[in-house]
């Protein structure tokens, strides 16, 4: 049995299944917050915060480029080196009135009697409103200062990017380009990050720079900044980040050797090299950040209070500074492994020092073999244990080995900066003792009796009874398959729980939960959890069932039902009688048992049951009861009514849902649907091509025929203020709910 498990980690480690990355990637979050804590920086990278303070005093983000020229003079008298911008401005400032003016100057040159006073006057006013020129004086005026840009790493949604606008970007960014690129005999830039459009500031001020960089981050699958690319190939050239950039100004200015080298071989990049700094990379050019600390470890001065010349003379002197967001309303906040929400102009200003110090992070490729004998060997270490000696002495055996492991790897990490795998030793050690303990100890019984006790609470008495004659229907710990999940919650359940005893209240929400329990597992759901009035289940596991989106709307239909049932009973009673809200949808999630050995929880976790989850809530916005994806919607079969009501992007996702309602069985919903539905779509179609006056009146039709209508009306006011107030004209009909 330990040898076959030992096999099967190896296989496991091979896969890299997603669990096992993400689980490595948050024990390698551990050792900066738990194993090393922050570091104190050189104090030569100094942020220039866009905080609330300066928004508050300066007015609303972005400001004027006039004022950006008067704060680039600031930080240049106060002695700062080299001034970075996480900022990139697409377009042309106006706020001065530049066009009116050009307009009437166009005007009066059509009158040649126009007085020379009049003439002048308005040459001096077009100079006076023409910030961009203005900003860009004061870049070039200005040596060190560098300017940012970004790349567009995915080919999709770039229709609205012509080849012009490309070409444009492409010419002002090439000279930014890596001066420097040796490729070895053989060279390989295959596992390259390769960039499809970038998006520059507008020529004239992108013109008026030395050096651009960009400021491109590449997540990890849990969202969260580890790494920055150094490179970027794009077209035929690679490109450097702004950090690098930077820097490259900095070692110029003080005199140091500042060439900017990109060292290609034929297994990828060996590394980038900033003056005399080699800075280690991954095979991609991925750079890992060794932050120094959480948010605010590196110096922060307030933009207002540069602008308003508030510091002490000298106070940047020899100083490199960076300019971005930190105000939680401009959305430039990052997860790293030490902050859920740190400004991504700190992430650059941590990448600037880290080379400055010499203090990386690598994780060298050789590591993978050592893996792979830790794996086997811990293995087979607990194996020969649990075979041959007492369950005891396997346990300490294993307790020794995971204890050496995490203090080689805390050496290696705080004192060679090296990052090792542990998850899977570690792992290891945990399956192989468990699955030996309970290959001896654990009979069929025994079996049968967790089963029903670790089920008997969210499964049906009939799936519970399949599983025991049949286990291997069950496969235990995360398996990633398809299946519908379903999201309730109560509407304004705070305020009725507030008017309630807590007696009254316990028995109140029994009732509901058991009524709601007992439809759910009648169409073989599952129920995961309780979370006050909410509840979470889905449908499809642990048995396989082909038309769980089917049983999931069914299900969904007669909670409802049966909601309206006891809401005649409690309004007898004089109970609250509470509206319920369900969301639904379909899609690949992670299910299985999750917990400890002493307490674990059969459920699922993954991106769909987050969607499921805003699914919920989105009811909120349109007054529905049922709203399901279109993955539900178009697997849930024939006889049950409903529309498309919107194409919406949910908090914490960039690309949108299509949501659909479900009102019932098509023999069961009153009231002219058909025609309800079909004027309906019409409206929608109106409104995504921006016809709103045809969308307003397809709302009103809709209105007529059921007042009160929840998505109508709402559709109906929203096209009143896109038709009073239009859209940007890359408006894509999508609407971004702003809450969850």
């Amino acid at each position: 049995m330990g040898f076959a498990l030992t096999a099967a980690m190896v296989a496991l480690k091979g896969a890299n299944p997603t669990l096992l990355r993400l689980a490595e990637l948050k024990v390698y979050d551990l050792r900066y917050t738990q194993f090393r804590g922050p570091r104190p920086p050189t104090g030569r990278v100094v942020i220039c915060a866009i905080d609330e303070k300066s928004v508050d005093e300066l007015g609303r983000w972005p400001w004027p480029r006039h004022r950006q020229a008067d704060l680039i003079k600031a930080l240049k008298e106060y002695g700062a080196v080299v001034i970075g911008y996480d900022v990139v401005f697409p377009e042309p400032d106006d706020s001065g009135g530049l066009s009116a003016l050009q307009a009437i100057r166009r005007g009066l040159g059509t009158h040649p009697d126009t007085p020379e006073t009049v003439s002048t006057i308005l040459r001096r006013a077009l100079e006076e409103a023409d910030h961009d020129r203005r900003f860009a004086e004061a870049i070039q005026a200005s040596s060190g200062v560098v300017l940012g840009y970004f790349f567009h790493m995915s080919p999709e949604g770039l229709s609205h990017l012509g080849p012009e606008f490309q070409e444009e970007g492409y010419r002002l960014i090439r000279r930014s380009k890596y001066p420097i690129v040796r490729q070895r005999p053989g060279a390989s830039d295959s596992l390259v990050q390769r960039a499809y459009a970038v998006e520059t500031s507008i020529a004239p001020i992108a013109q008026s720079t030395q050096a651009a960089g960009h400021f491109n981050f590449i997540p990890d699958e849990d969202g969260a900044l580890r790494r920055i690319p150094l490179v970027i190939k794009y077209r035929d050239h690679y490109f450097p980040p702004l950090a690098l950039q930077m820097l490259r100004q900095y070692l110029k200015a003080t005199g140091t050797p500042s060439a900017l080298m990109l060292d290609l071989s034929p297994s990828g990049v060996v590394q980038v090299k900033v003056g005399p700094q080699a800075v280690p990379t991954d095979e991609g050019g991925s750079m890992l950040i060794n932050y120094l600390g959480p948010k605010q470890t590196l110096p922060h001065i307030s933009a207002t209070d540069v602008f308003h010349r508030r510091l002490p003379d000298g106070a940047l002197r020899n100083r490199m500074v960076i300019i971005g967001a930190t105000a939680t309303g401009l959305y430039d906040l990052r997860v790293t492994p030490f902050d859920s929400n740190m400004p991504g102009v700190e992430i650059h200003g941590n990448v600037i020092e880290n080379i400055l110090q010499g203090s990386f992070i690598t994780r060298p490729q050789w590591f993978l073999a050592v893996d792979y004998a830790a794996v086997v060997l811990f293995g087979l270490l607990i194996t020969l244990a649990a075979s041959w000696g007492r369950a005891h002495w396997s346990i300490l055996l294993g307790l020794a080995v995971g204890a050496l492991t995490l203090i080689a790897d805390r050496y290696l990490f705080l004192h060679m900066g090296v990052w090792i795998n542990v998850t899977s030793p570690l792992l290891t050690i945990m399956v192989v003792f468990v699955g030996i303990t309970l290959t001896k100890y654990l009979t069929e019984e025994r079996e049968k009796r967790f089963y029903r006790s670790a089920f008997g609470h969210y499964l049906s008495p009939k799936v519970i009874e399949r599983i025991v004659e049949d286990p291997s229907l069950l496969s235990l710990g995360g398996e990633r398959k398809v299946l519908t999940a379903c999201f309730t919650d109560l509407d304004r359940f705070t305020s009725i729980s507030e008017q309630m005893e807590a007696e009254q209240l316990v028995e109140f929400l029994n009732q509901y939960l058991s009524a709601m329990t007992e439809v759910i597992l009648g169409y073989e759901g599952t129920v995961d959890k309780f979370e006050g009035d909410a509840i979470i289940a889905f449908y499809g596991a642990p048995l396989p069932v082909e038309d769980h989106p089917r049983r999931a709307c069914l299900a969904a239909i007669d909670m409802q039902l049966r909601l309206a049932e006891l809401r005649t009973q409690w309004a007898a009673q004089g109970l609250p009688e509470p509206s319920m809200r369900i969301g639904l949808h379909t899609g690949s999630m992670v299910v299985g048992n999750m917990g400890s050995q002493q307490k674990m929880d059969y459920t699922i976790i993954g991106d769909a049951v987050n969607i499921t989850a805003r699914l919920e809530g989105v009811n909120k916005v349109y007054g529905t009861e049922i709203l399901v994806s279109g993955d539900t919607w178009k697997a849930m079969g024939d006889g049950l009514v409903g529309r498309e009501v919107d194409l919406v992007r949910v908090v914490g996702r960039v690309e949108p849902i299509r949501v659909f309602e479900v009102v019932g069985r098509r023999e069961a919903v009153e009231g002219p649907w058909e025609d309800i539905a079909a004027r309906y779509g019409e409206g929608l179609a109106a409104y995504r091509a921006q016809r709103w006056a045809e969308a307003e009146a397809a709302f009103e039709a809709v209105l007529a025929l059921r007042p009160g209508d929840g998505p109508a009306t709402v559709l109906r006011e929203r096209c009143g203020a896109l038709h009073r107030s239009p859209p940007p004209p890359d408006w894509d009909g999508v609407f971004a709910l702003e809450e969850k």
